[in-house]
This record gives C-alpha cells, sequence and structure tokens, in this order.
C-alpha cells in the first residue's frame, strides 16, 4: 500500500517564513507525521518537499493488513494534524491542513541513480496512481482519498466509514478509477450527513457514466 500526504497551501505558506522559519517548520511537522505512519507498521520512502511518501508491506501479514494499516495511518495522520493545529494555535501560529492520497498494487522497490549519486526507492504505476489521489483531495475539498482497489483489498466494508466521490481518470492513466472518501476522523454529524446522500451521489455517477446527463444532475 502507498499513502502520499501533503501540505495544503505550502507555496503561500512558505513564502511568508525566512528559509531558516520553514526549516523549522518542516522539522517539527515531519516529527509529529512519523508517528502515526511508524505505528501502523509503515516507513517513510521519502521526503518530497513538504510531501511524505510512504510504504505498508506488512512482513509476515495479508495484502488486507498492508491496505488496513495504510487507511488507519491516514486517519491517526489526521489526528496528530488536529493536535499539532491546537499547539499551534496557543503559539498564534496559523492551522495547516493535509491531503492523503492511498492506493494498493505492485511497485518494485530498487536502487537507481548513477556512479556518484545512488537512492533505494520504489517505483511503478501504483506509486505515481496515488500520487494523483493525493493531488485531487483540494479539488473535491476532502482529507483522505483512497481507490476503490485499496478499499476492496482492505475489505473496509466492516472496518471504516466511506463513501464513493467519483468515476476519474488521472494523468498517465487511460482507465478510469473509483475513488473514494473516508470519513471515520470527522465528526458523527458530518459522518451522518455525508452517508446519507452517499447512494444518490452513487446513482448520479451511474447516470453520468451512461451520459444521461439530466437525470445525473
Amino acid at each position: 500500500a502507498i499513502l502520499f500526504c501533503d501540505i495544503r497551501g505550502f507555496t503561500g505558506l512558505s513564502e511568508r517564513m525566512s528559509p531558516q522559519e520553514l526549516m523549522n517548520f518542516l522539522n517539527s511537522y515531519f516529527l509529529r507525521m512519523n508517528d502515526p505512519i511508524h505505528q501502523n507498521g509503515g516507513f517513510i520512502d521519502k521526503f518530497i518537499g513538504d510531501a511524505i511518501m510512504a510504504l505498508f508491506d506488512h512482513p509476515e501479514g495479508s495484502n488486507e493488513d498492508k491496505a488496513v494499516d495504510a487507511i488507519r495511518a491516514a486517519l491517526d495522520l489526521r489526528y496528530a494534524i488536529s493536535i499539532y493545529n491546537h499547539h499551534r494555535n496557543n503559539c498564534n501560529y496559523p492551522p495547516i491542513n493535509i491531503g492523503i492520497g492511498i492506493h494498493f498494487g505492485p511497485v518494485i522497490i530498487g536502487t537507481v541513480g548513477s556512479d556518484d549519486r545512488m537512492d533505494t526507492t520504489v517505483i511503478g504505476d501504483s506509486v505515481n496512481l496515488a500520487f494523483r489521489l493525493e493531488s485531487l483531495a483540494p479539488r473535491y475539498n476532502t482529507d483522505i482519498i483512497v481507490s476503490a482497489q485499496a478499499l476492496e483489498v482492505a475489505k473496509a466494508s466492516t472496518q471504516f466509514k466511506y463513501r464513493i466521490l467519483d468515476w476519474v481518470k488521472v494523468k498517465g492513466r487511460r482507465a478510469p478509477i473509483e475513488i473514494y472518501e473516508v470519513i471515520d476522523h470527522q465528526t458523527k454529524n458530518i459522518q451522518r450527513l455525508k452517508l446519507a446522500n452517499a447512494d444518490l451521489i452513487e446513482q448520479g455517477l451511474k447516470c453520468r457514466i451512461k451520459q444521461e446527463w439530466q437525470q445525473a444532475m
């Protein structure tokens, strides 16, 4: 399972900081994001600016364990950012928000680079897809976007609350995929409201796929 996590509006945030302040902020942020990933059996593959790429490959577990670990880590990241924002508020700093994308699929772990600069990483279409899902989070005004494949592998219907968001064609892929929003971390009232219209969203998408535009609207 591959997880990408990114700070919303990071460019604007960084413009208001000196280089040293930005470095201090990122180190403080990454420190808080580390534990939710490690405590759920994942490891951070790399930091890409303000983004985090994490992998969940439960050594002695099943594929279900790996997918569940990633989704639980995403929920714990949301809890961690809530606590972090409480501390930032006490210091008169503005709150920050994060978006998370999760996908499950095959990757290859190896070493890439040249003679004088090598790096161990994972590559594959699944990595690209997880990255694209994370980038969709602000478009749908949501926190955690998970692919249908990741939910299916995790057998999520018995463990998490979620609703379908859309069928999308992400950059670099021809076939559309189903994307879902995980909502366990949100308040009970918001969960109730979102689950109440989940069936209507699904019906609307089915009509749209059939190009029944009026019925879809």
